[in-house]
């Protein structure tokens, strides 16, 4: 039974209740025949769609890519059709692999030619556009609206996969992810799942926002729905679609740090239940070097501090913040850039060298960019008209 199956970390006190975050499966145990079977069901009846973006990750060929094992894999549990491929613009073929696996691709740079890019850098204080996993999800988003309009029916949640997992036959994350929404009781209605572990906590994240939740009641809102559960595995998450366009958007590394945090303040105000769910069996996936975690980490700090220092401290919760906010973020970001520095972490004893780092931009949902003709939805409509012409 569920009850037996979960535990709940309860936050303070947010808007309009208290932050519940359920985790199932809290001991970390192996995944049932009946969990699976559920979870699968789950996905080949269509509630639920596999979403992957991917930037040049055939590099190695069909047999050893990592992604070749994810889009076996996703295809072994569900329809081609509930598959989706976002290509990053890549340049090593991996749009084309896809599409020759029979499995749905779009390209970022098809779906931002329908973006009035220069009102967007004009009006949000945006000096450039940073390439980074935020933007291309930010494309997709675009891209889900407009077939949300366009096409009845279909997937509730978009599961999303990292592309650079090499055992997901073992991982089963979108089958963990699928179980704990198939299990949702009457009345109930998720708005995220998160995968997550113990022991995998992101430390520089928690640690900024104790540094900052004294800064203003805002910041200590999201602080206290956070500081209790087990931090997500970034990139294995489950979110309902219409949420989803309804989040702000960091265009590069701090995309699903924000995500986590936005949803945090939707959730709790709306009845919307969030939970996480343990999976056993590590992640076998790409690893970042020690250089570009730092710099990863480091740059995430920097956009929380700022975020908290021109909206929380403003009074500004992350899903309601005016255009003049992300001005003022995008702003400061461009300027503390020109010296932001991090150490090129070495293996061996002695003084790091500081090298640059790029920070990111954010954007707000993709919901605000539509309404106010961020984006010339005629033109993406006729493009996904293209692509489904039926």
């Amino acid at each position: 039974m569920r009850s037996e199956q979960s535990t709940l970390f309860e936050g303070a006190p947010g808007k309009d209740g208290l932050g519940i975050i359920e985790l199932l499966n809290p001991e970390g145990a192996q995944m049932t025949e009946e969990q699976q079977v559920a979870g699968r069901e789950f996905l080949r009846n269509g509630y639920g769609r596999i979403v992957v973006p991917a930037r040049n990750e055939y590099q190695y060929g069909e047999i050893d890519s990592p992604f070749a094992s994810v889009l076996r894999y996703a295809k072994s549990l569900t329809n081609p059709s509930s598959i989706l491929v976002i290509d990053a613009d890549s340049i090593d073929g991996t749009g084309k692999y896809a599409e020759s696996q029979g499995i749905h691709t779009i390209r970022q740079g098809d779906i931002e030619q329908y973006f009035r890019m220069d009102k967007i850098l004009q009006d949000f204080g945006i000096d450039r556009l940073p390439r980074g996993k935020g933007r291309t999800v930010l494309a997709f988003l675009a891209y889900d609206k407009i077939y949300r309009t366009m096409f009845a029916g279909g997937a509730d949640f978009n599961i999303f996969s990292d592309a650079d997992i090499s055992n997901p036959d073992v991982f089963k994350h979108p089958e963990w992810l699928a179980w704990v929404l198939s299990q949702a009781k009457p009345g109930q209605a998720y708005a995220e799942v998160c995968a997550a572990q113990h022991g995998r906590n992101n430390q520089e994240v928690m640690g900024t926002l104790t540094a900052l939740q004294n800064n203003s009641p805002v910041t200590k809102f999201y602080h206290s729905l956070v500081r209790g559960r087990i931090w997500p595995l970034t990139g294995q998450y489950a979110r309902r679609r219409d949420i989803m366009t309804a989040l702000p958007n960091a265009l590069g590394y701090g995309t699903e740090i924000l995500y986590d945090l936005a949803i945090c303040d939707l959730a709790t105000g709306s009845g919307f239940s969030r939970a996480q769910v343990e999976i056993p069996d590590r992640c076998r996936d790409g690893e970042n070097t020690p250089t570009k975690e730092a710099a990863m980490m480091a740059g995430i700090s920097a956009m929380l501090m700022t975020i908290d220092l021109y909206a929380f401290q403003e009074g500004h919760f992350l899903t309601s913040m005016p255009p003049y906010v992300y001005q003022n973020i995008n702003r400061h970001l461009a300027r503390i850039e020109e010296d932001f520095m991090v150490p090129a972490i070495q293996e061996m004893p002695g003084p790091n060298n500081m090298i640059p780092a790029r920070l990111d931009r954010i954007l707000p949902p993709v919901d605000y960019l539509v309404e106010q003709g961020y984006i010339d939805t005629d033109g993406l409509a006729r493009y996904v008209r293209s692509i489904y012409p039926n």
